[in-house]
């Protein structure tokens, strides 16, 4: 998640939040082989670097949970992100969200992020982490 959108989650959740609730963001996402490809593309590493490509490790997932189905009846939706309200209490939802459709919410239903995005994010966070 890219420091800025975590801040814009930060800064809402404040606004927004009545008590007990998860605001999940509704940000894109990429594999990890999208990011290799963009990371080779670069060329910030001097002479290159081997991938070893192992497969999926026994208990590893292909996409993250980002709601469970147990969350699912509880999830409402505001402009930039989702909102499980609490299990218990009496929580309403504030203007501009509404109760959400979905039936699951993993990283395979998030949008995309393009080679260009990924490939500034990623020179964000080289230039962040001073390793520029």
């Amino acid at each position: 998640m890219p420091i800025p959108e975590a801040a814009e989650l930060v800064l809402d959740s404040l606004e927004m939040m009545q008590g007990g609730e998860i605001f999940v963001l509704k940000m894109k996402a990429f594999s990890l082989r999208q990011l290799v490809d963009v990371i080779s593309a670069m060329d910030i590493f001097p002479g290159g670097f081997e991938i070893d490509v192992k497969g999926l490790v026994r208990a590893e997932k292909l996409h993250e949970d980002l709601i469970t189905s147990d969350e699912l009846d509880r999830l409402h939706e505001g402009g930039r992100h989702y909102i499980v309200a609490p299990p218990v209490g009496n929580w309403t939802a504030g203007e501009g969200v509404h109760p959400s459709e979905l039936k699951e919410y993993n990283s395979s239903h998030a949008g995309r992020f393009s080679d260009e995005e990924l490939t500034k994010h990623v020179r964000d966070c080289i230039e962040a982490l001073g390793l520029d």
